[in-house]
């Protein structure tokens, strides 16, 4: 979204939709060579007479026409098989000047680019990487000084997108801790107990007993899982519980 002189862009002059466009007709090309590929493959096997297969020729010259027409397919199970770039969520991140970051309404096309990204059902994370390359060198307390003298409350760019990728994603994030260890694992939202212990061990998931939970927050405040035990926060719970984002987990198995 920045002008600099010392950057030149591609067309002379900076319009992010474009940008947007020229990216996703290159993203819609692959995707139909991709579905060319398997017609080709599904057109061999219609001569078994097999229905199966005339239903996915037929799904597939739709989605064929949609990406020669610049449309998205919508998600199907063929489309995930397939793995069509285009049909995949998507975040934008629009780079902007310090200036421009602490005024947002006033960047060219920005109002536009929003519109076009909620449309196409995307997310869009202004960011200053100029800025934050600049604040690299700060304490914590000296960046929040910063942002205090601008008027803005700013969070870091890198973790406003991973905040959102795993939003649109479904993920979340739980610990383990051993001894002085302690380990991050990422699962999808929805996952049970004995699931996610099997992402640490197949032998945890096949031998599952029960989960010792505590939140993240309370074993922060309390400093160990023993202390939190005798406080009562440690929850047990079994098979049908769905880790929760931030839990921290104590998985009790059979060897």
């Amino acid at each position: 979204f920045f002008s600099d002189g010392n950057v030149v862009h591609v067309s002379g002059e900076v319009n992010p939709l474009d940008d947007v466009s020229v990216i996703e007709t290159e993203l819609a090309l692959a995707d139909l060579e991709t579905v060319q590929r398997r017609m080709e493959k599904t057109a061999r096997q219609l001569k078994t007479g097999k229905a199966e297969y005339k239903e996915e020729f037929t799904e597939l010259e739709k989605i064929s026409k949609l990406l020669a027409e610049g449309k998205k397919p919508s998600p199907s199970p063929l489309v995930l098989e397939l793995q069509l770039l285009s049909a995949k969520p998507c975040i934008y991140v629009a780079n902007m000047d310090e200036d421009q970051i602490t005024n947002l309404e006033d960047v060219p096309f920005y109002s536009e680019f929003i519109k076009y990204a909620k449309d196409n059902h995307a997310e869009v994370i202004p960011i200053s990487a100029d800025l934050e390359v600049g604040l690299l060198d700060l304490s914590e307390e000296e960046r929040n000084e910063y942002f205090d003298v601008l008027g803005i409350s700013y969070e870091s760019g890198l973790a406003r997108l991973v905040k959102k990728s795993y939003a649109l994603l479904k993920l979340l994030t739980f610990y383990t801790v051993k001894g002085p260890e302690t380990r991050a694992w990422t699962i999808q939202r929805g996952t049970k107990a004995p699931e996610a212990a099997g992402k640490i061990h197949s032998d945890m998931e096949e031998g599952f007993i029960k989960a010792e939970v505590v939140s993240f927050d309370i074993l922060e405040a309390l400093g160990s899982f023993n202390a939190a035990r005798e406080k009562g926060e440690v929850r047990v719970e079994g098979r049908d519980y769905e880790i929760e984002d931030g839990d921290v987990v104590l998985f009790r198995f059979r060897a």
